[in-house]
């Protein structure tokens, strides 16, 4: 209830991350940093693609060469 009168009123100067002291773009762009779990597989990602392609192009020579 408190929370949604001051719905308008209320605006974020700063925070407290790791017992510092951070402005108002700091802890914003924090809140934007996805989850540890997101991240880890968007890594994943990242290291797979590179993987999956060279197997498929190594799969299209072998196709090739039995043909």
């Amino acid at each position: 209830a408190f929370a949604k009168k001051l719905e308008k009123g209320l605006k974020l100067i700063g925070g407290i991350f790791e017992g510092k002291y951070m402005d108002r773009e700091a802890i914003t762009s924090i809140a934007l940093i996805p989850s540890r779990k997101t991240l880890e597989a968007q890594f994943v990602n990242l290291i797979n693609s590179p993987i999956q392609r060279f197997v498929v192009a190594l799969n299209e020579v072998a196709k090739k060469k039995q043909n």
